[in-house]
């Protein structure tokens, strides 16, 4: 009886090593899920600064060539102006 009690206890501890090994594993694994998810996320998030890159560099893009467009009807009617302010030649 001795012997039986004694394997008994022993299996006892084996399965309480067991039940914390299993516990730890599934810490662990939570924690990698945790992981994959925030990589997953992190990506997700880095597409989206670089659709909103480019979206950003096309407006500005744009806006650079309104401006230009803008700049020289400016210097057109500049011109025009300057022309009509001139004195006419005297007949």
């Amino acid at each position: 009886e001795n012997v039986s009690s004694k394997l008994n206890a022993r299996i006892e501890d084996q399965e309480q090593r067991l039940n914390r090994a299993m516990t730890s594993f599934q810490q662990v694994q939570g924690t990698a899920d945790t992981s994959q998810n925030n990589l997953t996320h992190l990506n997700q998030l880095t597409e989206t600064v670089n659709k909103l890159r480019d979206v950003i560099n096309t407006i500005g893009t744009k806006l650079g060539e309104r401006v230009d467009q803008h700049e020289d009807r400016l210097g057109q009617l500049a011109q025009r102006v300057n022309r009509l302010q001139s004195p006419k030649p005297q007949k």
